[in-house]
């Protein structure tokens, strides 16, 4: 619980990029003051109604039911697009164009329109701050290269995948990081992986020594060393875990293929555990082998 109550807030105060925060900041100032000083059918609508989906979705406790029960846990955060911002602030920008004089409407309706224009240009721009992979250089607002509009790591390495596996519908358990998750979910629905995004999200920044991989290893838990191995990029130096209870792992787990990011202190001990079967800029696909024995 203390877990999804950091990651709560988390999304609220750290993730949301500065346009966000503004923006739902006037929405909840507004839905105030429409609360407190509207008239009849706007108190209800833009005020009240507004106050209370925000007290509801702002509440993690609430929240934390819900995704309980719902098993929405990893997908909690999309609550917040429930909230009548639009709306709101629509309204708004009605009520202040109607109190302005006639002769003035249109030089304040360009100022509003501007400011509108200029805060959809910063969301835009923050939106491109970094690849998803997170290893290339921001290209800013040019967009990817390829028709798929994804990255060209994914496509790479998808492809390499389908054409290893011949039948491009065929199904294929990859072992793959936080990085890459969302991408490729979107574009290859037969390359999926039993580790889900919030999995894969509790391990991308932790460290952790041998000891403590050693221990995930003789408790059972494959899915959260792998998760934390493919995921170990903020680790420094070199991983002294033995390679062949990483095998058995993807074993156990039954995963086929491995995406691993080029340089990651893990790599070597996926590399050990089947054939490297292609390459993209920034990852190796590897095969996994029947038995490590015929490496």
């Amino acid at each position: 619980m203390m877990a999804f109550y950091r990651d709560f807030w988390t999304v609220l105060f750290t993730d949301m990029g500065l346009p966000c925060k503004i923006l739902l900041a006037l929405f909840l100032i507004l839905a105030l003051y429409f609360s407190l000083f509207g008239k009849g059918f706007e108190r209800w609508y833009f005020g009240i109604q507004g106050l209370f989906l925000a007290v509801l979705l702002f509440n993690p406790v609430v929240m934390y039911m819900i995704s309980r029960y719902a098993d929405l846990a990893g997908r909690y955060f999309r609550f917040l697009w429930l909230l009548p911002v639009g709306s709101v602030l629509g309204w708004s920008v009605i009520r202040i164009t109607n109190r302005v004089k006639e002769s003035r409407r249109d030089l304040v309706c360009y100022i509003l329109s501007a400011a509108i224009l200029a805060s959809g240009a910063l969301i835009l721009v923050s939106s491109t701050d970094r690849l998803s992979t997170g290893l290339a250089d921001n290209t800013g607002l040019v967009p990817v290269s390829n028709k798929y509009r994804i990255e060209d790591d994914t496509l790479a390495v998808c492809t390499i995948i389908e054409r290893d596996k011949e039948d491009p519908k065929k199904e294929a358990k990859v072992l793959y990081g936080y990085q890459m998750f969302l991408d490729i979910r979107t574009y290859d629905a037969s390359v999926y992986s039993e580790l889900t995004f919030s999995d894969q999200g509790r391990w991308k920044d932790a460290v952790l020594s041998d000891d403590e991989l050693n221990k995930l290893y003789d408790e059972g838990k494959g899915q959260d060393l792998l998760a934390y191995l493919i995921n170990a990029g903020q680790a420094d130096g070199t991983v002294g875990f033995p390679s062949e209870k990483v095998y058995a792992a993807l074993q156990d787990c039954g995963y086929q293929y491995v995406i691993v990011q080029s340089g990651l202190p893990s790599e070597q001990l996926f590399l050990a555990c089947g054939d490297v079967i292609g390459k993209s800029d920034h990852y190796t696909v590897i095969r996994v082998t029947d038995r490590q024995e015929d490496r």
